[in-house]
């Protein structure tokens, strides 16, 4: 099987993501494998029955573990360490991610002296823009030399059949003040927004051109203000500037999706 064919194989991805939820999406979801694809021997995801393709909370392990309530994916998402769980509210937060799963893909690749090695990436990522299969490791491990190596074969690869390979750095993941501020917004943004409050939110900033989280805090958008524009942020519908600190002068402008 050729490189085209497998692309041709895989599930079908940017035409699909369009909506709002992963639940939307769940065929998106189911198994695949493939290979040889250049330096990768054979690729295989779970399916959705099986979620992940390794166990990560278990008794008896020495380094933290937990879990992550997502509201992108309607469950809990299990992580093996504070940079994997960094990396969820990233993704959590994100208007161009669709949905993503931890630990559903097991990839053996042949390394420079011939011998196979498996790889198992952190995380299986469906953006607008396609799907992406990411590594979390700090910028040091990134950076030695067998690590570096793995990503230049295994990016090369899955890249000649429309998958990109991340190395996400967890200095970057754990950045302040913006981890802060998503979990905040993750905090307040559980709630579903209904058409009618949207349509509000919309007239009002048409007169007011942004809204600021004290306005929203004092009622000028309801009861549940906080909660409304906090949702919307996630949809797309309205941004902010993750480079200041967040509090009551915050600024909630128009964002890239249409209203």
């Amino acid at each position: 099987m050729n490189n085209s064919e497998i692309r041709g194989a895989l599930p079908p991805l940017t035409a699909s993501l369009c909506g709002d939820s992963a639940r939307v999406y769940g065929h998106l979801w189911e198994g695949w494998s493939a290979g040889p694809i250049g330096g990768i021997k054979w690729i295989r995801t779970c399916s959705r029955e099986q979620i992940r393709i390794r166990r990560i909370i278990k008794r008896g392990r020495m380094r933290p573990t937990g879990k992550f309530s997502s509201w992108k994916n309607s469950r809990y998402m299990h992580w093996e360490s504070p940079n994997e769980r960094n990396a969820f509210t990233t993704l959590d937060f994100s208007p161009q991610v669709i949905a993503y799963r931890e630990q559903s893909c097991e990839i053996v690749y042949v390394d420079d002296d011939g011998n196979e090695c498996r790889h198992y990436p952190d995380i299986e990522v469906f953006a607008v823009s396609g799907c992406e299969l990411w590594e979390v490791k700090t910028k040091h491990y990134a950076e030695s030399k067998d690590v570096k190596r793995r990503t230049e074969i295994v990016s090369e690869s899955l890249a000649a059949i429309g998958i990109k390979y991340r190395m996400a750095i967890a200095e970057e993941l754990g950045k302040q003040p913006q981890l802060g501020t998503m979990e905040k917004v993750l905090h307040f943004a559980r709630r579903p927004v209904s058409s009618v409050e949207r349509i509000c939110l919309a007239q009002e900033l048409s007169q007011i051109g942004c809204i600021t989280w004290a306005q929203a805090c004092s009622g000028r958008l309801g009861a549940y203000g906080r909660e409304i524009i906090c949702r919307l942020l996630l949809e797309g519908y309205l941004q902010i500037d993750l480079n200041l600190p967040f509090g009551p002068t915050t600024e909630f402008n128009l964002g890239s999706r249409g209203w």
